[in-house]
């Protein structure tokens, strides 16, 4: 196989396998119960902050008893992002190699040089514009996975000003009555 065909396989390859990821993510993992998790934990921190600004010992004594209740949702939230990877590090571990065997003399140059952060530490970032296989699909899975998340986020922030109770808000009260 050339070259240049075998880069756009490996994009392909690298497109399909972040695409999978996202969806294993979205169906085994609760993005939303995380997101809700997430923002309690927000609205605890903030709270606390404010309660020890104004150095309100009730407050922080009534909070730190939220904290207490809180605390299995950590773990509960941590679990939930963990079940996905018991389905998408297999997938990782048997895809990454066979990458690496089916184009093991693909080379490609790039015309910027990328930092390299986990190869050589002494010389941390490594800046590099040449890779292999393997480094061009992990390039690529980066990117995808990168505008997956810019897309899904703003298709996610175009559907909530969709919703009827946004609706409302943007178009303001109504009375019924011309004045």
């Amino acid at each position: 196989m050339d070259n240049y065909t075998a880069m756009w396989a490996i994009g392909a390859l690298a497109v399909g396998y972040a695409l999978l990821s996202q969806f294993i993510i979205a169906k085994i993992g609760n993005p939303k119960r995380i997101k809700e998790i997430q923002a309690e934990s927000t609205r605890l921190s903030k709270e606390m902050q404010e309660a020890a600004k104004s150095k309100d010992e009730r407050r922080i004594e009534a909070l730190n008893k939220e904290y207490e209740q809180f605390m299995p949702k950590i773990t509960e939230m941590m679990v939930i992002q963990m079940k996905p990877m018991i389905v998408i590090l297999p997938l990782l571990f048997i895809l990454t190699p066979a990458v690496r065997g089916f184009f093991g003399e693909f080379v490609i140059t790039l015309p910027v040089s990328l930092p390299i952060f986990i190869q050589h530490f002494e010389k941390f970032p490594n800046w590099r514009d040449t890779f292999g296989a393997y480094g061009w699909f992990w390039i690529c899975v980066i990117f995808a996975g990168l505008a997956i998340s810019l897309i899904k986020g703003q298709w996610e922030k175009y559907k909530g000003n969709k919703t009827p109770e946004k609706k409302a808000e943007f178009q303001g009260p109504s009375s019924g009555k011309k004045e």
